[in-house]
C-alpha cells in the first residue's frame, strides 16, 4: 500500500454491541497490520517530535489482502452490520493507558461509540438527509461530496458507500442516482493504512474484490485538520472544499478539538445547502469537550459561520436530532450543522 505526501505542511500545534467474527487465515503477504506492528509504532513515536505535519494520500490495499484479516462485525440495526478490523498488534504499540495522545496519536484504531450512532442515524435518515434536505433535491448536483472528519474506522463513510452501492437513490427529478465520493481524512497515516482502507475493502468491495480509489468513490489523505484545510482551499488536492455532507464522530472531546471540528464546517460546509452531523457525548468529563463547547465554537468562529447565497445571508445553526441515554453512562448526541437564513 503506498502513500503520497503533498509538499504543504504547517506547524504541528466498548461499549458499541458488536460481535467478533474471527477468520482463522494468516497472511502470507508482507504488508498486514499485524506484520507492520513495529512500523506502525515507530510511526506513533516518531510522530510526537515531528515539528511539521505533511499531508499524505492512501491507497487501497488489494482485496486478497483485507479479506483474510480478522474482524469484528458491528451491528448497526436487525438487518444492518458492518464490518471493523479488529484491534491487533498494530494497536497494542499504542500506549494502552491513553485512548488518545494529543498531537501524537487521536484515538483512530478504536471504535467509538458514538462513530455507531452516526452510523445508525445515518441509515435511518439518508433518503431524508441527502434528498429531502440537501443540496440533490434543491439544486439538482449529480455529485455528492462527503468528508468524514478525524474518521478512524471510517464506518459512516463506509456505510454511506456500501448504500450507495445498491443503486437505490435516485434523484427525483431526473430519475438518476448521483455520484457520491467520501474524503476519509484521519490525523494518523498509519490508521489510514491498516485500518480505514481495509473496512473500505471489507465493506464496500463484496461485488467488485479488485477495486482502485477511483472506483470505491473515495479519498483517504492523513494529516492535521489545518493543514487539510488550507490544501483544500488552495486546491492542493483536486477535491472541491465546499461538501455536501460533513461527517464526525467523538472530534469534539476537548475545548481545541472542538473548535476546531467547528472551523472546518464553517469553512467547507457548502452554503447554503450542506448538512453536518457531529455525533459526540454531552460532555467529556475532565478535558472539557461536548456539545455545548462546540455550539459556542460554532457561534464563535467569526465570519466562517457566515455566507452569502443569491443575495440572501446564512448563518450556521446547531441542533440536538437525537439523544442516546441508556442510563449507564454520559449521555450521547446527534448534532446537526446547517446554515439557516438571517432573517
Amino acid at each position: 500500500m503506498a502513500s503520497f505526501r503533498f509538499a504543504f505542511s504547517i506547524d504541528e500545534k466498548d461499549e458499541n454491541g458488536s460481535t467478533t467474527n474471527e477468520t482463522t487465515s494468516q497472511l502470507a503477504e508482507p504488508k498486514t497490520a499485524n506484520q507492520n506492528s513495529s512500523q506502525a509504532a515507530d510511526q506513533i513515536k516518531s510522530s510526537s517530535a515531528a515539528k511539521q505535519q505533511q499531508l499524505s494520500l492512501v491507497e487501497l490495499p488489494p482485496h486478497a489482502i483485507s479479506s483474510k484479516l480478522p474482524y469484528n462485525t458491528i451491528q448497526i440495526n436487525n438487518d444492518n452490520s458492518l464490518q471493523a478490523i479488529q484491534e491487533s498488534k498494530t494497536c497494542q504499540q499504542v500506549d494502552k493507558t491513553h485512548d488518545v495522545i494529543t498531537g501524537v496519536y487521536e484515538g483512530g484504531l478504536k471504535v467509538w461509540e458514538c462513530c455507531v450512532d452516526l452510523c445508525r442515524y445515518l441509515l435511518n435518515n439518508q433518503r431524508d438527509l441527502l434528498f429531502q434536505d440537501n443540496t440533490v433535491k434543491r439544486s439538482n448536483k449529480d455529485r455528492i461530496s462527503v468528508l468524514e472528519l478525524g474518521c478512524g474506522h471510517g464506518l459512516p463513510g463506509c456505510l454511506l458507500l456500501k448504500e450507495w452501492a445498491k443503486g437505490k437513490y435516485c434523484n427525483t427529478s431526473n430519475g438518476m442516482q448521483p455520484k457520491c465520493h467520501v474524503l476519509f481524512s484521519d490525523f494518523n497515516e498509519f490508521v489510514l493504512e491498516h485500518v480505514t482502507a481495509h473496512n473500505i475493502n471489507m465493506n464496500t468491495a463484496v461485488a467488485c474484490p479488485i477495486m482502485t480509489l477511483e472506483q470505491a468513490n473515495c479519498t483517504l489523505v492523513a494529516g492535521d485538520w489545518m493543514a487539510l484545510s488550507q490544501a483544500l482551499l488552495d486546491q492542493s488536492i483536486s477535491i472541491d472544499s465546499k461538501f455536501d455532507l460533513i461527517l464526525a464522530a467523538e472530534t469534539t472531546y476537548t475545548t481545541a478539538s472542538a473548535e476546531s471540528t467547528a472551523i472546518l464546517f464553517a469553512r467547507h460546509l457548502s452554503c447554503p445547502f450542506g448538512v453536518g452531523l457531529v455525533a459526540n457525548k454531552r460532555y467529556y468529563f475532565g478535558v472539557g469537550g461536548g456539545s455545548d463547547v462546540f455550539r459556542d465554537a460554532i457561534s464563535s468562529a467569526g465570519n466562517g459561520t457566515s455566507c452569502e447565497n443569491n443575495g440572501m445571508k446564512y448563518v450556521l445553526h446547531v441542533e440536538v436530532v437525537e439523544e442516546v441515554d441508556n442510563g449507564a453512562g454520559n449521555i450521547r448526541e446527534i448534532l446537526r450543522v446547517e446554515w439557516k437564513r438571517q432573517t
